[in-house]
């Protein structure tokens, strides 16, 4: 049995997108890495690599994406410059 240990996580439109990743889960509430990058028309444009997040994060933007809620801090208890917030309009 293979064990998923990615989650990525794609908005936008053909023109441009951002891509969320998470890598490198460690069985219990973490990644190793974390990346968001800017995409135009599949072409890296920006990227930036974050480290350890929490995979708290990624259970909140869930409940954002399955129409749960209108919006979401992706932060846990202590602020930090990886997090995001995400309003549906």
């Amino acid at each position: 049995m293979t064990k998923n240990n990615s989650a990525t996580l794609i908005v936008g439109n053909p023109a441009a997108k951002l891509c969320f990743e998470w890598a490198e889960y460690d069985g219990d509430d973490c990644f190793d890495q974390y990346r968001v990058q800017y995409l135009k028309s599949d072409d890296i444009k920006e990227q930036f690599q974050f480290g350890p997040c929490s995979a708290h994060s990624i259970r909140k933007i869930e409940s954002f994406l399955k129409g749960e809620t209108d919006t979401v801090q992706s932060g846990f208890r202590i602020p930090q410059i990886i997090y995001c917030d995400l309003n549906r309009v």
